[in-house]
């Protein structure tokens, strides 16, 4: 009976220092996923360059780009979006800076002076964890 309580003694204090043990790498793991978690708006070191062009392809100068941050999806209205640039008179080209890594999405209007039409279209974009710190550079097509 003795043995069995000196063992019992032996194995309580060694089960909560394995339990302090194992609570070191949980709480590790979870500030290293709050570390890592990309989070789409202002505060990043990404840069977005967006060029606009019409489905065939003929640049789209003065065209405004708009962007809503961590949305696949385009929002209801054009005012619920969350910044938006106007590209040159002549230039069809625009860039948003300070941007996180997540997913976004993109607007454009404008007008196809070949047309002689106003158009507009837009599409998502992820920049991604590894490009958190980078340009990504990329192009929409926008129809009548």
């Amino acid at each position: 009976m003795l043995n069995i309580i000196i063992i019992a003694e032996n194995i309580l204090p060694l089960t909560i220092m394995k339990r302090k043990l194992l609570f070191i790498p949980v709480l590790l793991l979870i500030a290293f996923s709050f570390y890592t978690c990309c989070k789409a708006g202002l505060g990043g070191k990404a840069t977005l360059t967006v060029s606009v062009y019409s489905d065939s392809k003929n640049p789209i100068k003065g065209a405004v780009v708009y962007i809503k941050y961590g949305q696949s999806k385009p929002p209801a209205n054009i005012n619920s979006f969350d910044n938006k640039i106007t590209a040159p008179a002549n230039g069809n080209t625009v860039s948003f800076t300070n941007l996180g890594c997540g997913t976004y999405y993109l607007f454009a209007t404008g007008y196809d002076s070949v047309l002689a039409s106003p158009i507009s279209g837009g599409s998502p974009l992820t920049i991604t964890h590894s490009a958190r710190a980078k340009t990504t550079t990329t192009n929409i097509y926008i129809t009548p």
